[in-house]
């Protein structure tokens, strides 16, 4: 690493410390109003970000115009500028209620889903405010822990687990030596586990139908969930204008078992996935269209089956 990008870096951790602290002292609608600035000049000034959102969106969405697909997209970058102000605001705020800007839609189904004891496995995307959304279930009481690529940098890395960790989720960090043991220990003490599941990783995965095209997807989800038995819900936290949010929750999900365990990870995988894809294609202006989520291709698709959006049909990873 160069000398330019160690300065680099240690500015941004220092930047967004210092952001935090000043973040938590404002109050919540005007930290929110700052988000969106943030996200709308983002629009403008990544060109390259821009340009991958465009391209993504013209792949799920052919049908439309440039100029509608430029609206998701611009939206997309905003929801990610207010939902980063929330979390720096929650950064030192124990006792914010952010009940009072969050609902949930029946949450019996979370309770339903602890009803089983063996833990649940809580399938998401990067949609909405997907951190907010962990921060809530545990606010609402429910052990909450959450499986979370570690960032670039390990300074912060600690400052976004010390944001969750101050909403009572805890961490843990995908692929290190201790996560597997880690993975079970949180299910056996019967807690919500977050997993995404909608991006492109270094990872255990499959390839599975995604807007119509194979997209390579991890499959920890699936396979411990039927290693374990524990019960699976898929949800997602929906932006209802500027600072409100509603929680919705699919499940408990009965899934596929044929037996033939490898096939059934890749199947409950495609599930799950068809699940997440109905989600965006209702909200398309609160998901990530900035991850190149088409990075790897199948070896070999099969023709009649490659553009099938709604088969849950997969292809298994070459990778």
């Amino acid at each position: 690493m160069t000398m330019r990008q160690r300065v680099l870096r240690r500015s941004i951790v220092w930047g967004v410390a210092a952001a935090g602290m000043i973040a938590a002292l404002i109050p919540w609608r005007l930290g929110v109003a700052v988000g969106t600035r943030l996200g709308a000049w983002a629009w403008r000034m990544l060109p390259s970000a821009r340009r991958l959102a465009m391209e993504n969106l013209t792949a799920a969405f052919p049908h439309l115009t440039e100029r509608d697909r430029a609206a998701i997209g611009r939206a997309a970058m905003i929801n990610l500028g207010r939902s980063a102000m929330e979390m720096l605001m929650l950064f030192r705020r124990r006792r914010t209620r952010i009940e009072e800007w969050c609902a949930i839609e029946d949450e019996s189904r979370l309770r339903d889903a602890l009803a089983g004891g063996r833990g649940v496995v809580f399938v998401t995307g990067h949609t909405g405010n997907w951190e907010l959304l962990a921060a809530l279930v545990a606010r609402r009481g429910y052990p909450a822990t959450v499986v979370a690529t570690p960032v670039y940098d390990p300074r912060l890395d600690d400052l976004l687990i010390a944001a969750r960790a101050a909403q009572g989720v805890e961490t843990i960090a995908r692929g290190s030596a201790s996560a597997a043991r880690q993975l079970l220990s949180a299910l056996r003490r019967n807690a919500f586990l977050g997993m995404l599941i909608d991006q492109d990783t270094d990872v255990d995965g499959a390839f599975v139908p995604f807007f119509g095209r194979p997209a390579y997807t991890p499959t920890g989800a699936a396979a411990l969930a039927l290693r374990t038995g524990a019960a699976v819900v898929c949800g997602f936290l929906v932006r209802e204008g500027a600072v409100r949010h509603r929680l919705v929750v699919e499940g408990p999900i009965a899934l596929i078992r044929t037996g033939d365990h490898e096939r059934d990870v890749v199947e409950n995988t495609a599930l799950f996935t068809s699940l997440i894809e109905r989600h965006i294609r209702s909200f398309p202006d609160q998901w990530v269209w900035f991850h190149r989520r088409w990075k790897r291709r199948p070896a070999a698709v099969p023709p009649n089956e490659a553009t099938a959006p709604n088969s849950h049909t997969a292809w298994a990873s070459s990778a």
